[in-house]
């Protein structure tokens, strides 16, 4: 959100809400996952970097409140893609209760 993490040294709203949003997704991915040079952080201490960078005032903090909130939801469909090789949100079913 600073202009920092972005090429164009767009800030703030000027930063496509998908990309804000995608911004969050990426680093939670990151620091979940197990590579083979780190080991995956717990949900709990992703939660707690994603805050971190909100207060750093990188990332959104009303998506990173709704990205957080959801989080159970989120994890869940992701699961239920992986399981399935749903190409298409269409086939994840009504979405609507996040």
């Amino acid at each position: 959100m600073d202009g920092s993490g972005y090429p164009d040294g767009l800030k703030g709203e000027e930063i496509l809400t998908q990309s804000r949003l995608m911004a969050i997704v990426d680093i939670y991915d990151a620091v979940t996952q197990e590579r083979h040079y780190k080991p995956a952080y717990t949900r709990s201490e992703a939660m707690k970097i994603l805050r971190q960078e909100v207060d750093e005032g990188k990332l959104d903090g009303e998506l990173t409140d709704f990205f957080l909130n959801n989080i159970e939801s989120i994890e869940m469909l992701s699961e239920q893609v992986k399981v399935t090789k749903a190409t298409h949100l269409s086939a994840l079913g009504n979405l609507s209760s996040l």
